[in-house]
């Protein structure tokens, strides 16, 4: 039953909104129009995409810890290194120089055939100049609206937020434009023909807004969670202009990921070849001393006599030059790291490389110190973040400077033990020359340096070809490219959407209209909004004459005055049932036309009808059936005792089964004149004689003289009107029937548009 029920729910909620197809056939194509014309004048947006693969660094901590991961199976989208790309890729700093070389900050839409807007940057016919420190500082959009005629005569207007603040016209191009915000220079390009009219719109706005936008269209993401392959993606309609966006982004991505590497690089060279002036002339000098000493004491073949016994200590040599090799440089990279001038600048890391405590210290110190650079590059000294790194800088250098102290002591240590098997050597040579001592004196310093020196150059050399080699991080696999199907407007969509808005507003609208009614516009309307019965429905004249019901009478209004007969027989079936009461809440809703022909429709059934007057103040009786309501009439009948009934009666004047009794003169107490005994007294006689008596009374809502005829009613009549009688009418007429001031009331329903025939009812 329930399913049956919101099926009959459904068609007649269809039914309801059918009555009104012309207009959501009209909104249909009018939007199916709207969406065709959408179609030709917007640009086709396209996705562009470029993949790249982020290379490891072979030496970084996280690429062993990546290769166990990836042979357990358990990648989660690359290493954390490469992880970390994808937000430097997507940095604001790095999309900030994207803008800046791509001047990304001036947007050029040329104007086509009146609506049509293409974007145009890259192929304009004209450009504009000014000042980039104009867009660093700009924080508002510029709008150029700009035209040229056939003779080159050029208008711009200038608009800011809204307001208008620049306008001029018939310049010549180049064209200066002076405002608040700096000069601007309108210049042709060689796109620029002559005899022809340009209309473009140019946007200048500020760079970081410009960069937000940016930020706003590219995505960045993992192709594949197992892969160090990294997809970016764009949207556009300017496919030259989005395509170098991508290209671009890549090429200075590759550009600063080369500039890292090369700083911790050059600081290393930097640090060496200082190192290498120092040793180099302190070897020279060692040297020197020795040609002297041999000179002055001349020795030609002292090494060759002292080869037996230096060929004892080699070993024992060689292993006090590398801890005393070691020592030097230690006390170098103190000497370094305590220098105020090097308090944020990079160690070389590969001069500490055999120990590996040392180099893990130092290597962690140059990151730190290395992403403090590259956030000074954006960045004041007093960003929190600086001042955060700062802080861990001084951490780590104490954790290098410890480092330092405690390799410093173990070779320390080293050369005591040395040092201590050289003065057992030294003792055994006691008793050598003192010119043999000295010289091996000197030729120990001379080896030392010369050590230091070949150690130095290996490691400069090892820098140098890092440099040589050193590589783009990302290996762009696909540069940007253009998927051929644009993903906007999507014609099919767009069309079904306005099939469906085409529908929908319309009902929507209806909908609307309907709530906010105040009126109702059919009897099914009103047996909706209220729980008091109908009796039935009245339509629309199709004449102008007051009387309806006549003889042989067909029309659709004649029709529906029989049907309401016929109600009125059923509810009336009792014999002493005959008094109805007609009322309604205000003027103009057809009480007494209902009173007159209601009453002709029960004369046609051969009954005895008398029509009465009471609506004393503002009489309508008289009008319709063309007599005077001013005559002798109620109003006489009550005031003066000495009047009959019968002189008040009027016969045969529209038919000869109903009589009427006017109204009378208005008299001066309308409301007192109604309580008079005398009332009573004529519906007794009228019952009497009539079969039917229909009393055309006062509309409720203006006085109240209707209450006091309720008494004699049997039935009730509440005339309405559809889009006429509001709906707050209606809860008045269930007030009163609460209250009890109407009893065994029936609305009827007046004006509507069903059309009635030959007993058998057909919609609208």
């Amino acid at each position: 039953m329930q399913k049956k029920s919101e099926s009959q729910e459904l068609l007649q909620l269809i039914n309801k909104y059918s009555h009104y197809w012309k207009w959501i056939l009209v909104s249909v194509i009018l939007c199916l129009t709207l969406s065709v014309i959408y179609i030709k004048i917007k640009s086709p947006v396209f996705q562009f995409y470029s993949n790249v693969l982020i290379k490891e660094e072979e030496d970084s901590p996280s690429s062993s810890a990546s290769s166990l991961m990836k042979g357990l199976s358990f990648n989660l989208g690359g290493a954390q290194e490469v992880r970390d790309e994808l937000y430097v890729i997507s940095s604001f700093s790095l999309l900030r120089q994207v803008v800046n070389e791509l001047e990304l900050y001036k947007s050029f839409y040329e104007k086509k055939y009146f609506v049509k807007v293409i974007d145009c940057d890259g192929a304009s016919a004209i450009d504009i100049d000014f000042d980039k420190s104009i867009s660093d500082t700009l924080n508002t959009s510029l709008k150029f609206d700009i035209h040229i005629n056939k003779k080159g005569e050029t208008s711009v207007k200038v608009k800011s937020l809204g307001e208008t603040i620049f306008k001029e016209k018939n310049m010549k191009l180049p064209a200066i434009v002076k405002t608040n915000y700096g000069i601007f220079t309108i210049t042709q390009t060689e796109l620029f023909a002559k005899n022809k009219s340009y209309s473009y719109s140019v946007y200048i706005n500020g760079a970081d807004y410009s960069t937000e936008n940016l930020s706003d269209l590219l995505s960045v993401y993992f192709v594949d969670k197992k892969a160090n392959v990294i997809q970016l993606a764009i949207k556009g309609s300017n496919i030259e202009k989005s395509k170098s966006v991508l290209n671009k982004l890549m090429e200075l991505y590759n550009k600063e990921a080369l500039n890292d590497k090369n700083i911790s690089a050059l600081a290393t060279a930097q640090f060496i070849n200082t190192r290498l002036d120092l040793l180099s002339k302190q070897l020279n000098q060692a040297e020197t001393d020795i040609e002297k000493f041999k000179k002055d004491n001349n020795i030609f073949d002292l090494e060759l006599e002292s080869k037996a016994s230096l060929s004892m200590q080699g070993e024992m040599q060689v292993k006090y030059f590398e801890a005393k090799t070691q020592l030097s440089i230690l006390d170098e990279i103190e000497s370094y790291l305590s220098a105020d001038g090097n308090k944020f600048s990079l160690l070389p890391a590969s001069l500490a490389s055999e120990d590996k405590n040392l180099s893990l210290a130092i290597e962690n110190y140059n990151t730190i110190v290395l992403e403090r650079i590259n956030l000074l590059k954006g960045a004041t000294q007093q960003n929190p973040l600086v001042a955060s790194l700062s802080s861990q800088i001084e951490a780590l250098r104490n954790n290098v400077l410890t480092a330092v102290a405690n390799v410093k002591k173990s070779a320390l240590i080293t050369c005591g033990e040395f040092e201590k098997q050289q003065d057992n050597f030294a003792t055994k040579y006691d008793m050598a020359p003192s010119i043999e001592k000295q010289f091996i004196e000197l030729k120990r310093i001379q080896v030392i340096k010369d050590k230091l020196v070949t150690f130095l150059l290996q490691k400069k050399e090892e820098n140098e070809l890092t440099q040589a080699v050193n590589t783009p991080k990302a290996r762009i696999i696909d540069y940007a490219y253009r998927i051929n199907k644009p993903i906007s407007p999507n014609k099919k969509l767009l069309i079904l959407f306005a099939l469906f808005a085409g529908v929908i507003i319309p009902v929507m609208v209806i909908y609307v209209l309907q709530v906010l009614k105040i009126t109702f516009s059919s009897k099914k309307e009103l047996e909706e909004i209220t729980e008091l019965p109908v009796l039935g429905e009245i339509s629309k004249k199709d004449c102008s004459d007051n009387i309806v019901v006549r003889d042989n009478a067909s029309s659709s209004v004649a029709e529906l005055f029989r049907l309401a007969r016929t109600n009125i027989q059923f509810l009336l079936s009792q014999k002493n049932q005959k008094i109805i009461l007609v009322t309604s809440t205000k003027g103009g809703e057809g009480k007494t036309f209902f009173a007159i022909n209601i009453a002709l429709s029960l004369a046609l059934a051969n009954k005895r009808i008398a029509v009465i007057g009471l609506d004393i103040r503002k009489p309508k009786l008289g009008e319709y059936i063309n007599c005077n309501d001013a005559d002798k009439g109620v109003t006489n009948y009550l005031s003066d005792d000495n009047i009959s009934m019968d002189s008040i009666v009027r016969k045969n004047l529209i038919s000869k089964n109903v009589d009427f009794i006017l109204s009378g003169p208005v008299p001066p107490n309308p409301n007192e004149l109604l309580l008079n005994e005398r009332l009573s007294l004529l519906f007794e006689m009228l019952k009497n004689e009539y079969d039917y008596i229909i009393i055309d009374s006062a509309p409720v809502g203006m006085v109240s003289d209707t209450f006091s005829l309720t008494q004699y009613a049997d039935l009730t009549l509440y005339v309405t009107r559809v889009d006429y009688t509001s709906k707050e009418n209606i809860k008045f007429a269930e007030q009163l029937v609460d209250e009890h001031k109407l009893n065994r009331v029936y609305f009827v329903v007046n004006g509507t548009t069903t059309k009635q025939g030959y007993g058998y009812g057909y919609g609208k």
